[in-house]
């Protein structure tokens, strides 16, 4: 179907006849359309994005080098080269380096994804694998990938199993081992198609180059078990040493908006002296033996005590810095974990995320100050402690809010 408008160029031509078709029907080589085929008229928001001009900054993405997560400050295969990031395998065989974003981007239910980056593949004619898209862990994503053949190819993994590996026919003549622009778009649903996009370069236009058809087919599954994915890229030397680099990602949602999410909260009151931990909370790694992707946004540090005290706040990702006690389950729907009972915390070796400074008798608060813009988020393996600095046997009712994304 085509759409005749009023508009004619200067040669007469109206904008929507023959010379100027507009495409209305999904998949038809352009991104005027969302994931289902409608005319986008609505603007696309970005539920994450990144680019790489001086680091790789650990606040916004993790790294593993052969199944270790590493700093990305001293990661010595992933680097910012160029303003490009940079995923080198490592130089023998199994050697494996994934950077993954720690924010899990949630599909938003009857929206449209649409993942987009700039990015290339210099070695996909050796042998090794390189990844670029949406994964997490190995356990789901969807994304394209070389595999020494010097192809690309459109992959999906759900729970854990690569279900589709399947050949890009480009429509038009492309070097991959060069920088260029790539997109997906998915339904999702749990039972929608996806659409994998390359620049032509030819043209300067984005097109359809492959799709991946679930609508109708599938029985006891879904496409993708969990569609809340990080985004990143992978290179894993099967007998030689490969790399992929990336300019910026993207990941939006068509028509959509800043996501709600459920409110929840962990409170104790403790009498200790300092230094002492009063409390932590962590955001567990695994979830039923998969990688946990409920993040949470901090929203509210409260502290109410009976006497002068200093409470500290830190972060980490190190189990090994806190001694004792026992971790509950917060019982208000949510998978975040609490630890009342800690014995000792080396704050030394952690992130000082904050600092409360309490009067007698007096309430103190710290908000996000523009959650709009700002955002504060634990993922799968942060630990938030809180420990008392200074002050002699005080009675601190403490209290940590957040927003859970059940």
């Amino acid at each position: 179907m085509s759409f005749y408008g009023w508009v004619r160029d200067t040669a007469g031509n109206l904008f929507g006849s023959s010379a100027y078709p507009i495409n209305t029907k999904a998949g038809t080589g352009d991104l005027t359309n969302d994931a289902w085929g409608t005319l986008k008229v609505s603007n696309e928001v970005s539920i994450f994005h990144g680019v790489f001009t001086y680091d790789i900054p650990t606040s916004m993405w993790l790294v593993t080098e052969d199944g270790v997560e590493v700093p990305t400050a001293t990661s010595t295969r992933v680097t910012s080269i160029a303003g490009r990031a940079n995923v080198t395998s490592g130089a023998t065989p199994t050697n494996k380096a994934v950077m993954e974003t720690r924010r899990h981007p949630r599909y938003q239910p009857n929206k449209g994804a649409h993942w987009a980056g700039s990015c290339g593949f210099p070695d996909a004619s050796l042998d090794g694998i390189c990844k670029v898209g949406m994964l997490t862990n190995g356990e789901s994503g969807v994304y394209f990938k070389t595999k020494g053949d010097g192809e690309l190819y459109a992959c999906i993994t759900s729970a854990g199993v690569e279900t589709h590996e399947e050949l890009i026919t480009f429509p038009f003549t492309i070097d991959i081992t060069k920088g260029n622009v790539y997109d997906i778009q998915y339904q999702w649903r749990g039972v929608g198609n996806y659409k994998f996009f390359a620049g032509n370069p030819a043209t300067g236009a984005i097109e359809l180059v492959h799709t991946i058809e679930f609508l109708n087919t599938l029985d006891a599954s879904l496409s993708i078990d969990n569609p809340a994915m990080s985004l990143g890229m992978s290179a894993e030397n099967v007998s030689q040493e490969v790399s992929v680099w990336a300019g910026c990602f993207d990941v939006g949602s068509e028509g959509g908006q800043r996501e709600k999410i459920q409110y929840a909260q962990h409170s104790v009151t403790q009498a200790i002296n300092s230094p002492n931990p009063l409390t932590a909370i962590r955001s567990p790694l695994l979830i039923a033996g998969k990688v946990n992707t409920r993040d949470i946004e901090l929203l509210r540090l409260s502290a109410f005590s009976t006497k002068k005290a200093t409470i500290e706040v830190y972060r980490t990702r190190d189990l090994t810095l806190l001694t004792g006690g026992t971790w509950n389950t917060i019982q208000t729907g949510s998978y975040i974990e609490a630890n009342d009972t800690l014995t000792a915390a080396t704050v030394a070796s952690m992130e000082l995320f904050t600092t409360m400074k309490l009067q007698p008798n007096t309430y103190f608060s710290i908000d996000n100050p523009h959650p709009e813009a700002v955002e504060l988020y634990l993922v799968h393996g942060d630990y938030l402690v809180f420990y008392l600095t200074s002050g002699t046997t005080p009675t601190i009712d403490l209290s940590v809010e957040w927003g859970d994304e059940i």
